[in-house]
């Protein structure tokens, strides 16, 4: 549905002078200053706002993008850990052992060392 067109008539320019100050004549603004200073405060209370709200999101972007880099490097070092278990469980630590006390020239029927000044602890 279509509103229908009001034509209003034009004011003739005798009757828009009236109504408008003439160049010689000075408005008083003076009444309205206070309502500029709101407006100035105010414009600065939410660019403030603003800000803070800009800097609390960049805190929160860097603190998720630290978490991700730990987590991946936590990711990094569990994969490691277990690459070097399958390494060793692949090597068989315990035939390795085996071959290096068979190649050792220590005498294992030899007796225990003790020191000798370790040994006569009693003798003062």
């Amino acid at each position: 549905m279509k509103c229908p067109v009001i034509h209003e008539e034009e004011p003739e320019p005798s009757q828009v002078r009236g109504r408008l100050p003439v160049n010689n004549d000075r408005v008083d603004f003076s009444d309205y200053e206070w309502m500029g200073e709101e407006l100035e405060e105010f414009d600065r209370k939410v660019e403030e706002e603003f800000w803070e709200e800009e800097f609390i999101e960049a805190c929160f972007e860097e603190m998720l993008e630290e978490e991700e880099a730990q987590r991946l490097l936590m990711e990094e070092e569990i994969h490691a850990y277990e690459e070097l278990l399958k390494n060793i469980e692949n090597r068989n630590i315990s035939n390795f052992l085996d071959n290096v006390v068979n190649s050792s020239k220590l005498n294992p029927n030899a007796p225990e060392f003790i020191p000798r000044n370790q040994g006569n602890t009693n003798s003062s």
